[in-house]
């Protein structure tokens, strides 16, 4: 058996009124009806909207001892710059609190850490791609697995470091733009900053006669420079 009722107070600087729905008697689940709070405050306002026509319009004067803190959504606590720049919005907003009983500790929820673009995980000694992110924390993270089932899961710190990277350059060096790829031998051809070309072919052939036997070796170096 379930007991559906549901009740709305509010005030305005005119009227206060209340709201009640529910049954004159109790029912089960599949005959009771689907009324719920939303459906009270809706009709609060269906209410006390036409009792206010032609009405002036009148704002809240705050009360003595009373003052206000900039908190974070999600603590509680006093907010800090990463709580701004939470991955899933701004979790800063304004509340009144009576005096005396502001925060007085900052958000340890939010925190900033260094991750390695390659694995994901916290950055190593070794990596060389990384970023800083601002990730979401739980103190029973260590202890527990029980969060990974959250749907804010995504925004949690990597628990694990990198062992992925080896210090070593992940990015593909450029070809060098100079070098003739038809060159067999890998000669260069290179500018300087004046315009000059110096182009450096090499040729090595050998002559030499023994009873009969032929063996050609010729020595010829060519260094052409032109100039722009």
């Amino acid at each position: 058996m379930v007991t559906l009722l549901h009740g709305f107070a509010g005030f305005t600087k005119y009227y206060t009124a209340s709201v009640w729905l529910g049954f004159d008697r109790e029912a089960d689940g599949n005959n009771g009806g689907n009324a719920n709070s939303t459906d009270s405050g809706r009709l609060f306002k269906t209410v006390l909207t036409p009792v206010h026509s032609g009405l002036e319009k009148k704002g809240w004067d705050r009360p003595s001892g009373i003052t206000t803190a900039t908190i974070c959504k999600c603590s509680g606590l006093l907010a800090t710059e990463e709580c701004k720049n939470d991955p899933r919005g701004d979790r800063v907003y304004t509340e009144y609190f009576a005096s005396g009983t502001v925060p007085s500790k900052y958000c340890s929820i939010h925190e900033t850490a260094e991750v390695c673009k390659v694995s994901g995980k916290l950055a190593g000694p070794d990596c060389n791609e990384k970023e800083t992110r601002v990730f979401i924390t739980r103190e029973d993270a260590d202890s527990s697995d029980g969060w990974k089932q959250a749907r804010d899961a995504a925004y949690m710190k990597p628990l694990e470091t990198c062992d992925t990277c080896t210090g070593g350059n992940h990015t593909q060096e450029p070809e060098n733009p100079n070098t003739n790829p038809n060159d067999p031998n890998g000669n260069t051809n290179i500018t300087d900053p004046s315009g000059n070309t110096n182009t450096n072919t090499n040729t090595n052939t050998s002559e030499n006669t023994n009873t009969g036997n032929t063996n050609t070796n010729t020595s010829e170096n060519t260094n052409t420079n032109t100039r722009k």
